[in-house]
């Protein structure tokens, strides 16, 4: 019996095609913003997540080990 892979190899390409577009979007909004950290305390923060569209925010504390969660698989 023979299988047809057209829609497996189709679907390999769609999120090639969708992964390189995602990181093409994530390099454009990082220049627009800026790469520069900005340390955040409870006194600014309310004014700089206001004063930006869109903010990403690490929170951490001091001493404890960071670790990724995201790979790229």
């Amino acid at each position: 019996m023979a299988v047809n892979n057209t829609n497996s190899n189709m679907g390999d390409k769609e999120d090639e095609e969708l992964s390189k577009l995602l990181e093409r979007k994530a390099r454009e909004l990082a220049k627009a913003v800026g790469n520069e950290p900005v340390e955040l305390s409870a006194d600014n923060f309310d004014d700089f997540v206001r004063s930006r569209k869109v903010v990403v925010v690490d929170f951490w504390a001091p001493g404890v080990r960071r670790v990724s969660y995201l790979s790229q698989s």
